[in-house]
């Protein structure tokens, strides 16, 4: 047994806590891509839309029409530009709000009917978006936009710890909004900030904020009440106890020092325990362009633990691929017994049943 176990009141609690955060000026648009964080892209979504989020936003199309055909019927948003016009046309039927970054991206849309968009500014993350000193060519879009209905328009800041150069792309973003304005354009909702930027710049929330980590109860900052949501568990498969000096696990680097009782768990490094995400803080990547680097930990000294009935206890030996290896000794610990571990519920293994308790 293995799932990832979500209280439905955790994530509920903290989509009002944030909505009481930011007050009633500010529209939240959740995060919902690679697999809602984790949570589940379609018990999460449908959680979210029940309590009356304002849009949901993925990064690929296959997301978009996950969504879809498991009947979710709010307001969704593709972060991603598209250029494959059949793929653009299958977006526009299922209602789903695409993403222009260029006049290449806007011939296309044009070639549907009933099109809404939003419009992406690049204002110093060098990857898609209009560049924000082109301002006479956004305008150009506007102008030129026939049958596409603009309903937003927004940015990406590309690292929110830095203050100072959010601060130069916030006010990047905002001039191309106000020359927009000056020349009657009504681009609809302004959105820029991120999860953490959400916390860090009150200034820079403007109409929506894009929110995924925060609501799943990752933050890099304090200022909000919010509770982790997802708890990691499965059971004890075996228990048995080994001599003094024998080895545990692969590579012969840990021996015990007494006669140990251990337990086996079917859990490891592919199921998400222990990885870690400290190349990119605010942008989601596959978790298994991690694993070159959680296999090196394996080599290194660790100080792993793992829950079993409300009692901690030492992983010891390396990890495994798919087991885990734990020193209960003067414990009442037996097979079946629960486990909880501490994983990031962006790290669960997809193929991990998420359950809605």
């Amino acid at each position: 047994m293995k799932k990832l176990e979500v209280r439905k009141e955790d994530l509920i609690y903290n989509l009002n806590s944030l909505r009481n955060y930011l007050g009633d000026d500010t529209k939240v648009i959740a995060v919902v891509k690679a697999n809602a964080m984790g949570l589940g892209l379609i018990e999460c979504s449908k959680l979210l839309v029940e309590n009356k989020v304002d849009m949901l936003a993925v990064s690929t199309p296959e997301e978009a029409f996950t969504l879809r055909e498991n009947e979710i019927e709010c307001k969704i948003l593709l972060l991603t530009p598209i250029y494959d016009e059949e793929v653009v046309k299958k977006l526009v039927n299922r209602n789903i709000i695409i993403t222009i970054d260029s006049p290449e991206s806007l011939e296309i849309a044009k070639t549907c009917e009933g099109v809404k968009a939003h419009l992406k500014v690049d204002t110093g993350f060098g990857r898609y978006g209009m560049l924000y000193n082109k301002k006479d060519a956004i305008l150009k879009l506007y102008k030129e936009k026939e049958n596409v209905e603009f309903t937003g328009i927004f940015s990406h800041l590309s690292n929110p710890k830095d203050e100072k150069w959010s601060t130069t792309q916030f006010i990047r973003f905002r001039d191309v909004l106000d020359y927009l304005k000056a020349n009657g354009v009504n681009y609809g909702i302004s959105h820029l900030s991120s999860s953490n930027a959400t916390i860090r710049y009150k200034n820079m929330r403007l109409d929506a904020v894009r929110v995924g980590s925060l609501l799943s109860g990752r933050t890099m900052v304090e200022g909000l009440d919010i509770r982790k949501v997802g708890k990691f568990k499965t059971i004890v498969n075996e228990v048995k106890t080994v001599p003094r000096g024998f080895n545990i696990s692969y590579g012969n680097r840990y021996k015990t020092k007494r006669e140990t009782k251990i337990a086996i768990i079917p859990v490891g490094y592919m199921d998400g325990f222990n990885l870690t995400k400290d190349v990119d803080d605010f942008t989601l990547k596959n978790k298994f362009a991690f694993l070159g680097k959680a296999i090196k930990d394996l080599f290194r000294k660790q100080e792993l633990r793992v829950t079993i009935k409300d009692k901690t206890y030492k992983v010891i030996g390396r990890l495994g691929m798919y087991h885990t290896i734990v020193d209960v000794t003067g414990s009442d610990v037996k097979s079946q017994d629960v486990v909880t571990l501490n994983v990031k519920p962006m790290y669960v293994n997809e193929n991990i049943r998420r359950e809605y308790v």
